[in-house]
């Protein structure tokens, strides 16, 4: 997907995953989406980090970017995507597609939480509809009802390790 974006970035998707592989893709990231609370827990070991991205308006190059920088995720190294994986880039639906593979794969690192572009009305306004029908079809346009399972928000916390001494001091009063 990372060189046809630079050969040919109007047909990525179509050029990269047919389209009975990405209706199956997207069958089963709702799947594993709706299994969801609406809000997450996004829980961060002493030695690890969460990222949270935001904003990625369908910007392939900047996903990839992240993820090269800091790492792919794994118990140390957690993503939340805040939301706005859509519109203005050229590549709002492979940013999905690999928002979708990621949560999938990693399903307690990655988190994906439901922004103000993943709703239909602003699918509509700023043109996100036409772009997967575009590079597939209408069938695969449906893949915005993964969005109605997609989380709203996430507590993010960590581990806080006390020296013995504050311990000490907890435990007799």
């Amino acid at each position: 997907m990372y060189a046809a974006s630079y050969e040919r970035p109007e047909f990525l998707s179509a050029s990269a995953l047919s389209v009975e592989d990405t209706l199956k893709l997207l069958s089963d990231a709702r799947g594993a989406l709706h299994s969801l609370p609406n809000i997450e827990d996004v829980i961060v070991n002493e030695s690890g980090a969460a990222h949270v991205v935001g904003d990625l308006h369908g910007h392939l190059h900047d996903l990839l970017s992240i993820i090269e920088t800091f790492g792919w995720p794994s118990e140390n190294c957690k993503y939340v995507f805040d939301g706005d994986f859509l519109d203005r880039g050229a590549w709002g639906v492979e940013v999905l597609l690999v928002l979708f593979v990621l949560k999938m794969h990693w399903p307690k690192c990655v988190f994906l939480l439901r922004g103000n572009h993943e709703y239909r009305h602003m699918m509509a306004t700023y043109g996100f509809k036409q772009e997967p029908i575009a590079k597939y079809d209408e069938e695969v346009f449906e893949l915005r009802q993964c969005f109605g399972v997609v989380s709203l928000g996430a507590v993010i916390s960590t581990f806080v390790k006390c020296s013995e001494e504050l311990e000490d001091a907890c435990d007799s009063g």
